[in-house]
Parts: C-alpha cells; structure tokens; sequence
C-alpha cells in the first residue's frame, strides 16, 4: 500500500499514448495485486470468518483505498482525478477476488477426491 500511494504522489509516468487502455489495465493489475494480498491474509490468518465476509472484504478495501488515492490526486498540481481509474480498480480488485475464490474452490475439490479415494 505505501508502494501504491508512492507511485500516485510523484508525477505520472506517461505510458504509451497509442494503447488508451494501458493505464486502465495497470489501475486493474495493481489493485488485483492488493486484493490478492489482502484476501490471501485474511485466508492465511487462521481466524474463523465467515466466507461472505472473506468474499467481500478484500476487494471493498481495496477499492475504497483506490478511491481515497485518486481523489487525494484530484488536489496535486501534477495528478488528475480520473473516475474510470475508479473503475478499472474496482475490476482489477473484484476479478482477482473471484479468481482466488474459485482457486480455492478447486483445490478444495481435489484434496477432498483425494480424501476419498484414499
């Protein structure tokens, strides 16, 4: 998290202007990188939550933390404020949330197959 609010207070990099989508797909990456993070230390923490709670927790942080940032933006002389960054975070934060979920899922199929056959 201090790496994110690092990289919004310096001025912007400028990606390459011809790919318009680029920047939203970082915005996405990065913050599909917070949530991983987030959910996989709720998961690894071992304390007993419920799974709406683990499911919903990581990705609201992390984009209500995206928010926060961009609207800090809004007031550096150097920044803009952009609401589809709001967007493409919340994405990014939503799409690795169900990805782990669904990682998670699997492998709680395989190592209870494995429970039976042996």
């Amino acid at each position: 998290m201090f790496l994110l609010h690092v990289m919004t207070s310096e001025p912007p990099v400028e990606l390459d202007p011809g790919i318009p989508v680029l920047d939203k797909a970082a915005h996405a990456l990065l913050y599909g990188i917070l949530t991983a993070l987030i959910s996989m230390g709720i998961y690894r923490s071992g304390h007993d939550c419920s799974f709406r709670y683990w499911l919903w927790t990581p990705p609201v942080l992390a984009s209500l933390y995206g928010a926060a940032l961009e609207t800090y933006q809004h007031f550096l002389p150097y920044r803009g404020f952009d609401p589809w960054d709001i967007v493409a975070n919340s994405i990014g934060a939503a799409a690795a949330q169900l990805s782990i979920e669904a990682i998670i899922r699997l492998s709680r199929k395989t190592t209870e197959r494995d429970a039976d056959a042996a």
